[in-house]
């Protein structure tokens, strides 16, 4: 095991500190906020476009000869995402980067039936779960980058030299000067070599001679209080709680409800047969389509098991908040994450506002999370912060 006193031996020499160890892979600091623009970006493009096409009747652009499809645009807007972020240098250059790559692989990937069959066939109903499989993805990717984005003094270095181009700007705010300070502390807290000291002392410099914007005065600064303020007016802790209860008592009861019409149908003369007589589009349900199908509706009474016993734990009189959390959370993940790829072999596109429903209340379970979090308290003598009390209330013996 190695120690903090061995390890800061190590990272000093003759008086001298050395650099901390530099990771293969530093992810951006602003990771998570630029991929959820390239997820809600190209999910919004997909919708759109199938809704766009089925109002229109499917229009085609060009002649007996040519078809100009619509992936041919979305290659247009991933291209112009790469000269973006190869020309422009401006910090800004990277929310128009994630904007044309959520919109370009939308318009990609929404013609993937036509990459996927010899007919060129863009209704083929495996499209659906492979186009929903990539937000899938995308969303994983924009977590994962979440968890791991400043996770070393040395990312934090970058973060604060990424930031001071701001200065150079001359558009650095309030705010981003308190987050320049925050990666300076935390940069400095493994030790740097003499080349990185001198470019903190430097940014710490200009930070006292920069001009400075005051953001609470800018418009999104206006439109987050004001947003932040109808929050907790219209939606307070208790109020959410409901919500999200009622939420989970829909889809507890639609599993609930489809496992015993399936159970009801099974022992009625036509059997399983009569159940699977289903198309997608004009296509009969095949055997592929059968086991999607079985798998769904078993999918189905899981997540109807876990909403009801988040139901159960949130009962006002009894609330276990902690057990109410975990099995929401993962009732709703689960349908996100499994159901809706499943069911979207056989829903095909109506899945897409199924599963804005579904973040809807995924979003009421976070706001009741986060208006009833303990706030942390930090140990006077570590920093680091106190063990929080329980929130669960003690059962009866």
């Amino acid at each position: 095991m190695i120690t903090t006193g061995s390890a800061a031996r190590r990272a000093t020499r003759g008086g001298r500190a050395r650099p901390a160890a530099n990771p293969l892979v530093i992810v951006s600091d602003r990771s998570r906020l630029l991929m959820v623009i390239v997820l809600v970006s190209c999910a919004l493009t997909i919708a759109l476009t199938r809704l766009f096409l089925a109002l229109t009747g499917y229009p085609q652009i060009g002649n007996s000869t040519f078809h100009i499809a619509h992936a041919l645009w979305g290659g247009l807007f991933l291209l112009a995402a790469g000269i973006v972020a190869l020309v422009v240098q401006n910090r800004g250059a990277a929310l128009a980067v994630a904007l044309l790559t959520g919109i370009g692989f939308g318009l990609f990937v929404d013609e993937v039936g036509k990459f996927i069959t010899q007919r060129n066939d863009y209704f083929f109903p495996l499209a659906a779960p492979i186009i929903y499989g990539c937000l899938v993805v995308i969303l994983l990717v924009t977590e994962l980058a979440g968890r791991h984005q400043l996770r070393s003094p040395r990312a934090h270095l970058l973060a604060a030299i990424d930031l001071s181009q701001t200065v150079a700007d001359g558009t650095v705010t309030h705010t981003e000067m308190r987050a320049m300070s925050e990666h300076i502390r935390r940069a400095r807290a493994d030790g740097l070599d003499p080349a990185s000291a001198a470019l903190l002392d430097g940014i710490e410099t200009a930070l006292t001679r920069a001009d400075q914007i005051d953001d609470t005065k800018t418009f999104s600064a206006r439109t987050r209080h004001r947003l932040r303020e109808l929050t907790e007016r219209w939606l307070p802790a208790d109020r959410a709680r409901r919500g999200a209860r009622l939420a989970l008592l829909v889809f507890c009861l639609f599993g609930t409800v489809e496992l015993v019409l399936l159970l009801v149908s099974a022992f009625q003369g036509g059997g399983m047969a009569e159940i699977f007589q289903i198309t997608v589009g004009d296509r009969p349900l095949g055997r592929f389509g059968r086991g999607v199908e079985i798998a769904t509706w078993a999918l189905g009474f899981t997540v109807a098991v876990l909403s009801g016993m988040a139901i159960w734990a949130m009962r006002p009189k009894h609330l276990r908040r902690e057990q109410a959390l975990r099995y929401g959370y993962t009732a709703l993940l689960v349908l996100l994450l499994l159901g809706n790829l499943l069911s979207s072999y056989v829903s095909q596109f109506t899945i897409l506002a199924q599963a804005a429903v579904q973040v809807a209340a995924l979003g009421l379970l976070a706001r009741w999370d986060r208006a009833t979090r303990p706030v942390e308290a930090l140990s006077p003598s570590t920093g680091r912060p106190l063990p929080l009390p329980s929130t669960e209330q003690p059962r009866r013996q």
